[in-house]
């Protein structure tokens, strides 16, 4: 096992990538962001999570390869930049970021039953929704990937967050935009992951089974209902959004669609790494036994 801190990540930043660390602080973590998407604290954290839970590392300096993948993430550069950062080949570069974001994506931190902390009794313990990204026109054309947000090819995820702590709890996916409708996706498993007569909260998208799914109703609800569902959903689209910082994902796609979903789980395994520790997503206040005038 190879454990690594702060001043590690600092003397790889300085040496590979010119981070000056004597700047003021507030200006090195910024900048730290700005190539990596985390402070120095988070990366060395992301680092040593990996060696504990997913696969012993065994060289110190393979950090350097650590912060490239990081960095493609946040900046999505072509592979020769990426390169040129730690000195070595194109095909070494490669080589070494998809080993990296492999294992990000393998860390073991969003877990369904994490949904469950701070549970108050409410039938709805998670918000559950959507969210696309766009990839290259495939060939031959078919509708099948297109999706209407980007009037253009797309992949669908699934994501739910625990609505108690904004924690994200479930990812599902790719799935082709045009193929497969968020209804269809939750059909096809979310929904029997649900016990009891646990519901998901969700848009007007997921109408039709309200066994499974309290959506919008305007003529059904009441304004404490209609509140507090929006907020819940609002704050769910906050943590969406938060994927599509990752350069990566918020632009075109443009490398293999198999290694898309690699991307994605690392970027979200990272995004709830954040959550959990920064506890940086506002907190909503919900509990649907009360309130209530329609039981449906």
């Amino acid at each position: 096992m190879v454990r690594v801190n702060c001043k590690h990540v600092e003397r790889f930043g300085k040496q590979y990538f010119d981070i000056n660390g004597d700047r003021a602080e507030a200006y090195v973590k910024s900048t730290y962001v700005a190539h990596f998407g985390l402070e120095p604290y988070y990366i060395a954290l992301l680092w040593n999570m990996i060696d504990k839970t997913v696969s012993p590392l065994k060289n110190t300096n393979h950090l350097k390869y650590f912060m490239l993948s990081l960095m493609f993430l946040r900046t999505y550069a072509t592979n020769i930049v990426l390169a040129t950062k730690v000195g070595v080949d194109p095909a070494t570069s490669a080589r070494w970021i998809w080993k990296f974001l492999e294992r990000l994506a393998l860390l073991p931190v969003i877990k369904w039953e994490n949904r469950l902390i701070s549970d108050n009794g409410s039938r709805c313990k998670v918000t559950l929704d959507g969210t696309d990204f766009r990839i290259n026109e495939q060939h031959p054309f078919s509708s099948r990937w297109f999706t209407k947000k980007f009037k253009s090819a797309g992949l669908r995820y699934e994501v739910a967050t625990a609505i108690q702590t904004g924690h994200i709890v479930w990812i599902n996916g790719p799935f082709p935009c045009g193929e497969w409708p968020d209804l269809k996706i939750a059909m096809s498993s979310f929904v029997d992951c649900l016990e009891g007569d646990e519901r998901a909260v969700a848009d007007s998208g997921y109408r039709g089974h309200p066994e499974f799914f309290d959506t919008p109703w305007k003529h059904l609800d009441n304004d404490q209902q209609r509140r507090r569902k929006a907020l819940a959903r609002a704050r769910h689209e906050t943590v969406n959004r938060r994927f599509k910082k990752w350069e990566a994902l918020h632009g075109i796609w443009r490398h293999p669609l198999q290694k898309h979903g690699v991307a994605f789980h690392a970027v979200a395994n990272i995004e709830q790494v954040l959550i959990e520790k920064k506890r940086n997503v506002f907190q909503v206040e919900y509990n649907d036994r009360i309130g209530n005038e329609f039981d449906y």
